[in-house]
């Protein structure tokens, strides 16, 4: 049976690989913002870089089917269901508080760019490369509450080079950021632990950017 160290090399270096690989395209498109403005861009890099990573360390480390490892085959009506009970329970009531109370107008996300971007691809990629890679090695290898930790911290972290890259947050505006995004982090991960399908967070995750963003501007 491999020991700790060898079952953890393959992720780490998958894990540092996608950064540098992430990190790379962020910077080129901070620097050359015009050319590759368009959606259809963004939505290929983001394939690309997140799925494709992801893909080739299951089927070349894990050895595996790319569908059974990111448990996206079994469970998925029930993953899906669990999905929309968490998004009614979790993010329910912001949408009773901004309505009722605050009486926030809400309209949905305008622009394509938006809606395959943030509220389409974004879930996707980044639950496959964050819960159902990073999160279920750890928890198979240091236990379920330290790969919760570990898995939302790197989370934030991925979300810091565009940011701070960009000058769209720095100081206390992307500290405050980035520890929404944990704790987002530890809330998909423990939805993943709990049903055991990827849907789950995947679900509750497009539905929380579609509201977030429904209130933007």
């Amino acid at each position: 049976m491999l020991d700790r160290s060898t079952r953890l090399g393959g992720l780490v270096g998958f894990v540092l690989t996608f950064f540098m690989l992430w990190i790379v395209w962020v910077v080129i498109l901070i620097h050359y913002p015009r050319p590759l403005e368009h959606w259809t861009i963004h939505a290929a890099a983001r394939l690309l870089v997140w799925l494709g990573s992801a893909a080739a360390y299951i089927r070349i480390v894990e050895r595996r089917g790319v569908f059974s490892y990111l448990r996206l085959r079994d469970r998925a009506g029930k993953g899906i269901l669990w999905g929309i009970v968490a998004s009614i329970l979790l993010v329910g009531p912001v949408i009773f508080y901004r309505l009722y109370f605050a009486r926030a107008p809400f309209h949905l996300p305008p622009g394509v760019f938006t809606w395959i971007n943030p509220v389409l691809t974004a879930p996707v990629a980044e639950e496959v490369v964050f819960r159902g890679i990073i999160f279920q090695k750890l928890d198979e290898v240091i236990g379920t509450l330290k790969a919760m930790v570990l898995s939302a911290l790197l989370f934030a972290l991925i979300h810091a080079p565009y940011w701070y890259l960009s000058g769209d947050k720095s100081g206390k505006a992307l500290v405050f950021s980035l520890g929404g995004i944990f704790i987002y982090g530890v809330v998909f991960a423990g939805l993943l632990r709990l049903t055991r399908s990827l849907w789950t967070p995947m679900v509750y995750h497009f539905l929380n950017n579609l509201v977030s963003l429904s209130w933007r501007g």
